[in-house]
């Protein structure tokens, strides 16, 4: 599950950077529901992390296409990926 209140910031980089990733959807459902009887979300796990985490998923096409989207300029690299998603998410605290 997703912690640290990344989930409630309103709209979250999980959805924006892959908005028809079935895993966001089911996490942050997940999510949602342990928040509302105040249960904690954490601890997370690397498998579900690399699922739904777009600067971790930058060699996905619908990653890529997100990051080239947000920055409105080709993004070639995987590294360039990562650092315009990265750089996404501080719009997201």
């Amino acid at each position: 599950m997703l912690g640290h209140g990344a989930l409630f910031c309103g709209d979250t980089l999980f959805s924006a950077g892959e908005p028809a990733n079935p895993d966001v959807e089911a996490t942050l459902e997940a999510s949602r529901e342990l928040r509302s009887r105040d249960e904690s979300t954490l601890p997370s796990t690397i498998s579900l992390d690399r699922r739904i985490k777009p600067f971790l998923r930058c060699r996905e096409p619908a990653a890529r296409a997100a990051a080239m989207a947000h920055a409105g300029r080709p993004v070639s690299s995987i590294e360039e990926v990562f650092a315009v998603i990265r750089s996404w998410n501080e719009g997201f605290r």
